[in-house]
């Protein structure tokens, strides 16, 4: 027998002892382990630190502030965790010559139209100067004065938590001797000699950039007169956060470039609420500047989403319109899995180099000087058990949200930190909208949180092929095998018939938000009940994820009256919308059209409580209003001691846990899901949970 053998076979042995003796992981009802959850909104962080004192809710999380995370820890009992997150946070610049034909169509920032000149920002020197005036140790200061140990600073995105794919070498001295000779190399000089101005005035001197005399910075008018002035759009639900850094970074750039002729600072800002920003900066376009954040995932085909032209539309990912052909070739590289000859990409070391050099010129070209990856403070209150910690999602994931319940209770009060304008999954874009929507869909596929790694979900399995579409050279068919018995929230069966129907309804409306699913979607076809083909128009297996994670999101019943509809459906909101009154249907209740085949089944949004309610998936009864009888499952009961999310505890898992045996977190033997019971070391506790539930099935 080998040692490995040997260990497992003494390993089972005490499990099975100590399982009499020594009790199990606490188990609360099925999965997930509350009954009730309230995703309770909190606009600012001074929101959420007074309900979490005042124990209205039980989570406080993306607390962006130190000494707030400290006080809830030291003088309110409260768990904390800070992990490194996917969340980066950056100033865009509007890299365009002119502002767009969507320019003004969302919302009037300063009465600007179709075609107004954004010299000098459409200046690739000119953008990277401006990192350079604020980069390396001025940097590192402007987060510290802001963050402390809550963020880190960064040059380029993805964050360090995306290890594998993450260019290191990427970096931003901070350098005003060198950011004035780029400027001038370009030409634009702020003396005499050069611009026959008052010294300190800047002007541009080369007709081939732009027009020429003192800069005529943004896109802003006085009556028809340019502003000297460029204008960075700032929201106050982040003014001691991340419109603060802004801030500061402002300071430094009105300190390097001076006044204008008419004795005013260059760059001056605007407050705009949180919500109009996004539609300035994402719909309209129109901006000068902007400081925000965003949260991408693991996979690095983000970049295309942030860089590539073809997201250079209203709510698209690249807002500053950013089109460089060279970055383009890289881009379209990283997104299909080939060159630009055609030829297939089959080594991922090879394909992290090209990742390496898009995020390099990507760099140069600065549409975003990134500033911080946050390291994101989550806390739980006391009683508060299985969240689960994941680097790169923080404690906030989807994982927590199933597994978390608190002592004494089955309902949970979840903080959601930001506003909450959109629920319609067709349209909806901040992250806290999506803390919500998410609750109510599952995806094909998932990504298991503590390695990172594939887990099949709704399918069993999947199989791409090549394929050639007519008139294309390239493209590939992806057949998915679905799990039976899997059912929508208004009881029915979910088939392959309802995923060529999401994937038929975004191809049909051509959805901004899923530009990955519809720009490279040909056709599907269905093979019987639980088997799916999809066929694409580009290859690479980011089209697997983008098509597996939008299968299961929009029910035929309640969506076919938007089919050719794209305006109308962007702003509906089906969580406002009974589900018997729109589908002509009795018997459901006061069930919402917000519906999945989640783990959460979708009650209410209510707009004076500022609060979503769900309930558990799985039956129970409501009276009052709303009011209804649910009689529906969730479709697995997934359980903490199945460490490898295969819907079973056997043998594998008790190898993790044994080869885990001793570790600590920072031990190089860690495994953070071989931690059964959340105390932070894997020892015989967490061996003997996991053996006194050998051979459990969660799913047939």
């Amino acid at each position: 027998m080998s040692n490995l053998s040997k260990m497992l076979f003494a390993t089972l042995l005490i499990g099975a002892l100590l399982s009499s003796i020594v009790p199990a992981y606490a188990a609360v009802g099925d999965y997930p382990q509350s009954d009730e959850m309230y995703s309770i909104i909190c606009a600012t962080e001074s929101v959420t630190m007074t309900k979490a004192k005042e124990g209205s809710v039980d989570t406080a999380l993306d607390i962006r502030m130190p000494a707030n995370a400290e006080d809830l820890r030291d003088n309110y009992g409260f768990a904390l965790t800070a992990l490194l997150g996917f969340g980066f946070h950056y100033i865009g610049i509007n890299t365009r010559s002119v502002t767009p034909s969507s320019s003004g169509a969302y919302a009037n920032y300063k009465n600007r139209v179709p075609g107004m000149p954004l010299f000098p920002l459409n200046i690739s020197e000119f953008r990277f100067a401006l990192h350079l005036i604020v980069g390396g140790e001025t940097k590192d200061r402007i987060i510290s004065e802001v963050f402390r140990w809550t963020s880190m600073r960064i040059d380029m995105y993805p964050t360090p938590a995306a290890g594998f794919w993450r260019n290191p070498a990427v970096y931003a001295p901070h350098d005003e001797a060198e950011a004035l000779r780029i400027l001038n190399v370009a030409g634009f000089y702020n003396d005499t000699a050069h611009t026959g101005l008052a010294n300190g005035i800047w002007a541009n001197t080369n007709p081939a950039k732009g027009p020429t005399g003192e800069i005529r910075a943004g896109a802003g008018f006085v009556g028809t007169e340019f502003e000297k002035k460029i204008r960075v759009l700032l929201a106050p639900e982040a003014a001691t956060s991340t419109s603060l850094v802004s801030q500061k970074f402002m300071l430094e750039w009105n300190r390097f470039f001076g006044k204008n002729s008419a004795g005013g600072n260059y760059f001056v800002e605007d407050w705009i609420a949180w919500g109009t920003m996004l539609d300035i900066f994402r719909k309209n376009r129109d901006f000068d500047m902007f400081g925000a954040g965003w949260v991408t995932g693991r996979d690095p085909d983000s970049l295309y989403n942030f860089f590539h032209p073809s997201n250079d539309l209203p709510g698209g990912y690249n807002s500053p319109g950013l089109n460089n052909p060279a970055l383009n070739v890289l881009l379209e590289a990283i997104k299909l899995w080939r060159f630009a000859n055609g030829t297939m990409i089959t080594d991922i070391n090879v394909m992290q180099k090209i990742v390496y050099e898009a995020q390099e010129v990507a760099f140069y070209l600065a549409s975003y000087i990134v500033n911080r990856a946050a390291i994101t403070p989550n806390l739980f209150a006391p009683l508060v058990k299985g969240y689960i910690e994941s680097l790169g999602y923080t404690a906030n994931n989807g994982w927590t949200y199933d597994f978390i319940y608190k002592e004494g209770t089955g309902t949970i009060r979840q903080s959601n930190p930001g506003t909450v304008a959109n629920l319609g999954p067709a349209d909806a874009s901040s992250v806290y909208e999506w803390n919500i929507l998410n609750r109510v869909f599952d995806g094909l596929m998932a990504v298991n949180p503590w390695n990172k790694e594939d887990v099949m979900w709704a399918a069993k399995s999947y199989k791409i092929e090549a394929w050639s579409p007519p008139g294309e050279t390239y493209g590939q068919k992806v057949t998915f095998n679905l799990r039976t018995g899997i059912t929508w929230h208004d009881g029915t069966p979910f088939t392959a018939d309802d995923v060529l129907f999401s994937w038929k309804f975004i191809a049909n409306v051509s959805l901004p938000r899923y530009i990955d699913v519809w720009s490279v979607y040909k056709k599907a076809e269905k093979v019987d009940d639980y088997t799916v083909i999809a066929y694409m128009n580009g290859t690479g297996i980011w089209y697997v994820y983008d098509f597996a994670g939008t299968a299961m999101m929009f029910p035929e019943v309640i969506y076919t009256p938007w089919l050719g509809n794209l305006a109308g459906v962007k702003t509906w909101q089906p969580g406002n919308v009974k589900y018997d009154t729109w589908t002509g249907q009795t018997g459901h209740g006061d069930l919402t059209c917000l519906i999945g085949t989640g783990t959460w089944v979708f009650v209410k949004f209510d707009a004076v409580g500022q609060y979503a309610y769900f309930k558990a998936n799985r039956p129970f009864t409501l009276g009052g209003s709303p009011t209804w009888t649910y009689t529906g499952r969730y479709w697995n009961k997934l359980i903490r001691q199945d460490i490898n999310l295969d819907f079973k505890v056997d043998i594998k898992d008790i190898a993790m846990a044994a080869k885990a045996f001793g570790s600590y977190e920072g031990h190089p033997k860690w495994e953070a899901a071989a931690d059964i019971n959340a105390d932070k070391k894997v020892d015989i506790k967490d061996i003997a949970s996991i053996a006194k539930k050998f051979g459990y099935i969660g799913w047939p």
